[in-house]
């Protein structure tokens, strides 16, 4: 009777292509890797500059499949001044400690654990009152790979 493993296999490191300004991001988990495998987000990484014409923006992040139907969140404690630039630091079990960068605000926060993502799904944001000005870069993500193998 044959049954059923899960095996570790590597770390890769997914980036977005970056949006326009005003524009939300989204990084989408390859299509050309094997057949079962699955990735575990296990670190984030994201920042923004916010214009200063608007004040108080809400920082969401969603998994999503193809369809875009959204099957898990995380996000910022904290709304965000105008004229900021903040770095979003996310990982499974993180606390929600304000970490101390003297050049930029950095927001460090918990994410979903055991969220096994399949090919073509995508993590994408979503920020409350963005303003057309507002930049995202330097956004990626850890992926640890996991193969389920019938034995």
């Amino acid at each position: 009777m044959a049954h059923k493993k899960w095996y570790r296999g590597a770390q890769y490191t997914l980036t977005a292509q970056l949006p326009a300004a005003g524009k939300e991001f989204a990084i989408e988990i390859p299509e050309d890797g094997p057949e079962g495998v699955r990735y575990e987000p296990i670190a984030f990484l994201a920042v923004v500059s916010l214009s200063g014409a608007v004040a108080n923006r809400n920082f969401n992040f969603f998994a999503e499949n193809a369809a875009h139907t959204r099957y898990a969140r995380w996000g910022s404690p904290n709304s965000e001044v105008a004229g900021a630039t903040v770095e979003f630091v996310h990982f499974p079990d993180a606390d929600r400690a304000i970490l101390i960068n003297p050049t930029r605000k950095a927001q460090q926060g918990s994410m979903p654990r055991s969220l096994y993502m399949e090919k073509g799904h995508r993590i994408v944001s979503e920020t409350g009152l963005m303003d057309a000005a507002d930049q995202w870069s330097d956004v990626r993500v850890l992926v640890q790979e996991w193969l389920f193998v019938e034995e």
